[in-house]
């Protein structure tokens, strides 16, 4: 391979992001013997370029929303209107259901009705939740099943009138909160 690329070293590594930090493990091979010929592990803080790089929000040091309940999505990036709750507010069974919490906030200046639906083989079946929203009010869905689903944001004066619509992802064991602005 070596040859083929006329390279001497091929640099391989992998990182994992930890709830402050990125760690970070990096090997330098010899191109031609696959032998190791250095290694290094490091821990990097994770600030607003590493943030920007892995998809996730990291408030500013100066910020005041700069705490540990920091928009961080783990497992894929947050939606911009999406936000990780305290995870000990999730039913202490959900590693053995499956199921996670999703809320919903209302920051707009209309009552709103959230409605939630999936797909199955190419169907959408609806009525998996619906709830109405004053201003300045949060409500949660709890324990339900970790997976994907489509939600649709309605007025609650015009039954027809849709206010937006996208997916969201309930995590096991995970509270999430999605702001309606």
């Amino acid at each position: 391979m070596g040859k083929l690329l006329s390279v001497e070293a091929i640099i391989i590594g992998n990182y994992t992001v930890l709830s402050n930090t990125i760690k970070l493990t990096l090997k330098a091979l010899d191109s031609n013997t696959g032998f190791v010929i250095a290694a290094s592990m490091k821990d990097l803080p994770i600030d607003g370029d590493a943030g920007a790089l892995l998809g996730i929000n990291v408030p500013s040091a100066n910020s005041e929303t700069n705490n540990n309940n920091s928009n961080r999505g783990f497992n894929r990036p947050l939606n911009s209107n999406e936000n990780i709750n305290n995870s000990e507010t999730v039913n202490k069974e959900c590693e053995d259901k499956n199921i996670g919490d999703y809320c919903f906030e209302d920051k707009s200046n209309k009552s709103v009705k959230v409605s939630l639906r999936i797909h199955r083989g190419g169907f959408i079946y609806d009525n998996f939740g619906n709830m109405e929203l004053s201003p300045n009010q949060t409500q949660c869905f709890y324990n339900k099943e970790a997976r994907s689903y489509m939600y649709s944001i309605g007025d609650t004066t015009d039954s027809n009138k849709i206010l937006g619509n996208g997916e969201i992802l309930v995590e096991k064991c995970k509270s999430k909160t999605f702001t309606i602005k």
